[in-house]
């Protein structure tokens, strides 16, 4: 086997000298140098081969060493692809490869070696010599793992990043770069000076040049850049300097962000600043002057769109309130003609804002107007009148009479006229509302008093506004803005129970004719939708109650298995239409009746379900009633409340007991409701000293848990209430009623007739008193807020003339007595109706055995002022009787029952009502139960 010395004497060339000089430096040489065979065996090998290989010495190496290519090589294919390539080439230099070494340790090493021939031209042996280049290769990883990083970084930054030489040409481009529409290849090389904004490039390039003068990292700029699209956006740029190995500044490293939105959001607050500015300053003017105000800045759009929802929800009847820029500030009922066309065109749009804007000029408030646009379709409108300033319109637009041919010649050539589908256009007429016109006058009615509403309490909120500013006292500041609340949602309440109330009662009169499937499911969608509306206004002014802290719990008999069943009828349609078992369980240990406020109960249990039943669409809900501890008389009570419905996020139950929230708040929002249900259940909770907690999981369901300390009674509850308000059918009775609004006055005189009483109509106190003197009644049912003389005016009058005749004293009022008034909003389910009738029920015998003893005192606000804080009206203070007690007869000849009949429903209206000598009270919207249960209860 040739060796080193071998190969180099027999090149023929070198002397003796010479080849002792070679062999030094082969032996010496720090590379590993080596001559082999095709086939794979070594010839010969330096010293520093058989080391890098792991070898005691070269002869060791080539004796052990018998297959090159299975031995040394990692990958056998690198020794192939080394010998094509000598075979190709002859020589080849910098082959990198993987080699083994005797301990299995691996090397990267980079080989130079070419072929040696004979004279025959047949390949002898191979020459050579490899490197370690295993650092390099290491480097080489360590800086691809980092360029790798900082790429992934670069590519998930929010900021663009970049790199460009001193003279602000880009050198690297980093890939956020591209949100700006640049293709990123586009931009190496371009200087950034030629995208900024010619108004920012004198700035640009005065901070560039400071920046480079005096070398100081962390400088930014705020300038505008074009974007590929031609449009400017505002960035915030910082630089940095990269440095070379003698600290000298060789490039600059760029970090910029996009800050069009801050810029935007700092003009439009500057902008927001000053407009808020001149409307405060308009608002707090002492003098009846609006400056700059508009209809936007002092109505709370959110409240009357909830309003204007519920109205279209029940009746179908669209409407819109637009200022006079004819922006539309709450809308609902919008229809295909007006927006896909109509609204959709210039000149059509400019005929729609004609009628948006002129249609109510002229007109005084509480007047409507009926005017056919230049669209050819019928609008009418009402005005929004604010201190003597007509700031808007209240309309109804865009329908046909159902009385009228529609033409529709003329409609095709309007299409024509305005380049319309024609075919298209013309469907969409078909879809138009056809009204007929009661409907539409009383709709408008409906509307104008609204507006009226409107009108008023933003007027009031102005004038309390200046008022405050005044006073210049802050707390007083608070205090009056809470007021202003309760007030506005107590009179906004108000307002809507009497219209509601006619709508409900036509509604019960259509369920008692003969009608269609189809029909009889129409009227129940509305009478459903009139009790959403009643619950809704009632858990509004309960939660004004709480914030008051006016809320008061009350410790009476609860039957559980009656409350379940009320909540079960309530909730049976809804549950039957979604295919949803409603179930209820009580616990054995726990008694059927037990102590606590029956109206919060079932307020707190109506509120759940309706939760549970909105937010599921298939499976079941639970309502269990478990005893949980129990010491003497006392008790604790766990309530739980289950669903299978959609469940719940975490962050969803972090917002779930606070007012006005809700899961979903987009316009596209699958499930209804205002967001008040979970937070009074969370107050009441809390009222009643109880806990409340929620466990709920997405997709699978929730399940609430109430624990509520409630007592459990003496003696077994009476079973005798049931049949004393059990219905008497057949006895048929004169009924004097007293109202004066028209859409109440129809539906209730229908709905006592067809239950076959006679029924008299007084639209006002003095039409009483007359009536009275020229026939006999058995009850008058009393509204409240009527012109000319009121209800209790009315009622003090009577009992005074009964007193009279009798030789008794004014004021005393008898436990037989009736009245029906009529002035508040309606609550039948909780709220504050559920709380009158709890306790027209429960405190029955402590009213009739201390009527005598209250009678003709004033209630304990001596200020004349509600529970909840807001001023009684005047018609109610002088209205109180203030003659001394006296005992009044049982006999009813000379004493005729006298039932409050009233939209009135806060804390404290039915005691005062009773206290003016009335004997009962009923909340509008009125059900025929209850109105059938009061006239038994005083009239047999």
């Amino acid at each position: 086997m040739p060796d080193s010395n071998d190969l180099l004497q027999g090149s023929g060339f070198l002397v003796q000298d010479d080849l002792q000089d070679c062999l030094e430096i082969l032996r010496d040489a720090p590379v590993g140098i080596f001559t082999s065979t095709p086939g794979g065996r070594f010839l010969s090998v330096n010293p520093a081969m058989a080391r890098m290989l792991g070898y005691d010495s070269s002869h060791d190496l080539i004796d052990s060493i018998t297959d090159i290519s299975a031995q040394v090589y990692i990958d056998p294919l690198d020794r192939m692809e080394f010998i094509r390539l000598l075979e190709e080439q002859v020589e080849v230099f910098n082959h990198e490869c993987r080699i083994r070494r005797r301990d299995g340790t691996v090397l990267w090493v980079a080989q130079n070696a070419r072929l040696v021939r004979n004279d025959k031209g047949k390949i002898t042996h191979i020459q050579g010599f490899i490197t370690d280049v295993s650092a390099k290769k290491q480097a080489e990883a360590e800086l691809r793992e980092k360029t790798e990083r900082l790429n992934s970084i670069a590519e998930n930054m929010l900021d663009m990043v970049s790199i460009t030489d001193l003279e602000g040409r880009f050198k690297y481009v980093g890939p956020s770069h591209a949100v700006l529409g640049y293709d990123l290849d586009y931009l190496p090389g371009r200087n950034v000076m030629e995208f900024v904004h010619p108004d920012d490039y004198k700035e640009v390039e005065t901070s560039f040049g400071e920046f480079l003068a005096c070398r100081e990292d962390g400088r930014s700029v705020e300038y505008r850049y074009r974007r590929a699209d031609g449009e400017y956006v505002w960035l915030e740029t910082f630089g940095k300097f990269i440095l070379d190995q003698d600290g000298a500044a060789r490039e600059i490293l760029f970090s910029t962000r996009d800050v069009t939105e801050r810029r935007q959001a700092e003009q439009a607050l500057r902008e927001s600043e000053t407009r808020v500015r001149t409307k405060l300053e308009a608002i707090l003017e002492p003098y009846e002057d609006l400056g700059g105000l508009e209809l936007g800045d002092i109505l709370d759009t959110r409240t009357v769109q909830d309003f204007m929802d519920d109205f279209y929800y029940l009746t179908n009847i669209g409407g819109a309130i637009v200022d006079l820029k004819g922006r539309l500030l709450a809308s609902t009922g919008w229809q295909e003609i007006c927006v896909n066309f109509h609204r959709a065109h210039p000149d059509a749009l400019a005929n729609c804002r004609e009628s948006d804007l002129m249609l109510s000029s002229g007109l005084t408030p509480g007047q409507f107007k009926l005017y056919k646009c230049k669209n050819n379709m019928w609008d009418m409108a009402t005005p929004i009148v604010v201190g003597g300033h007509h700031l808007g319109n209240l309309y109804i637009g865009q329908f046909v009479f159902d009385d009228e041919e529609l033409d529709i010649e003329t409609f095709r050539d309007q299409a024509g006229k305005y380049g319309f589908d024609q075919e298209a256009y013309i469907r969409a007429l078909h879809k138009v509302r056809r009204l007929d016109r009661d409907t539409v006058n009383r709709a408008m009615q409906f509307y104008s008093r609204f507006a009226m509403l409107i009108s008023s309490l933003s007027w009031s909120n102005l004038e309390l506004a200046r008022s405050v500013h005044e006073q210049k006292v802050a707390t007083q500041q608070a205090d009056v803005a809470n007021k202003a609340k309760s007030e506005f949602l107590a009179n906004m309440s108000h307002e809507i129970r009497t219209p509601i109330n006619g709508i409900m009662g036509i509604l019960q009169l259509l369920q008692s004719t003969e009608l269609s499937p189809e029909q009889q499911e129409y009227t129940n969608m509305g009478i459903v939708s009139a009790s959403r509306l009643t619950r809704l206004l009632s858990d509004i002014l309960d939660l004004s109650r709480i914030e008051a802290g006016q809320m008061e719990i009350r410790k009476e008999q609860v039957d559980l298995k009656k409350l379940c069943d009320s909540v079960d009828e309530l909730f049976m349609v809804t549950s039957r239409e979604k295919d949803i078992s409603l179930e209820f369980t009580q616990d054995p240990c726990l008694p059927q009746v037990l102590l606590g406020d029956e109206a919060r109960l079932q307020q707190i249990v109506f509120n759940l379900v309706g939760n549970a039943l909105k937010f599921t669409q298939e499976g079941r809900i639970s309502v269990n009633w478990h005893l949980q501890q129990r010491r003497g008389r006392d008790a604790r009570v766990l309530l739980t409340v289950s669903d299978t419905g959609i469940g719940m996020t975490d962050d969803t139950l972090d917002e779930l007991f606070k007012p006005f929230a809700q899961a979903e708040n987009a316009f596209t929002r699958r499930y209804q409701g205002a967001g008040l249900g979970l937070s009074i259940v969370k107050r009441l909770v809390e009222l009643m000293h109880g806990t409340l907690a929620v466990d709920s999981t997405p997709g699978q369901g929730s399940t609430f848990f109430v624990s509520l300390p409630l007592g459990m009674p003496e003696e077994p509850a009476s079973r005798t209430r049931q049949s004393v308000e059990s219905l008497q059918h057949g006895q048929k009775l004169k009924i004097l009623l007293a109202e004066d609004d028209p859409s109440n006055q129809f539906p209730m005189k229908l709905l006592l007739e067809k239950s076959g009483h006679q029924v008299s109509l007084a639209e006002n106190g003095e039409q009483v008193l007359t009536m009275l003197a020229d026939q006999e009644f058995d009850c008058i049912l009393m509204d409240i807020h009527m012109p000319v003389m009121d209800g209790v005016e009315a009622t003090r009058r009577i009992r005074s003339m009964e007193h009279g005749a009798r030789g008794m004293e004014h004021g005393a009022g008898g436990p037989s007595e009736t009245l029906v008034y009529d002035r508040e909003p309606f609550g039948l389910f909780h709220g504050a109706g559920m709380e009158q009738r709890a306790g027209d029920r429960n405190q029955k015998s402590e009213i009739k055995n201390q009527r005598s003893e209250d009678r003709g005192q004033e209630t304990e606000d001596g200020d004349r002022t509600s529970e909840m804080g807001e001023r009684i009206p005047e018609f109610l203070n002088s209205s109180i009787p203030q003659s001394p007690n006296l005992e009044v007869p049982e006999s009813k000849t000379s004493r005729i029952p006298i039932i409050a009949l009233t939209a009135y429903a806060m804390d404290g209206d039915r005691e005062r009502f009773l206290h003016a000598g009335m004997d009962d009270y009923l909340a509008k919207p009125v059900q025929k139960e209850d109105l059938e249960r009061v006239l038994n209860k005083h009239c047999t």
